[in-house]
């Protein structure tokens, strides 16, 4: 079961990621990817 949950989460995180990497930013570093990996590790910390 950990295993579902495990790549459910990467799916949805992968997910997440791409939609968010179509917004244009003027930076070379991804702060848009680190933001999402910030927020789902809350996210899933509260779960």
């Amino acid at each position: 079961m950990n295993f579902l949950f495990v790549a459910l989460g990467g799916a949805v995180g992968a997910m997440a990621r791409y939609a968010i990497s179509l917004i244009p930013l003027k930076t070379e570093f991804p702060f848009l990817t680190l933001i999402t990996n910030v927020v789902f590790c809350i996210f899933a910390g509260i779960l």
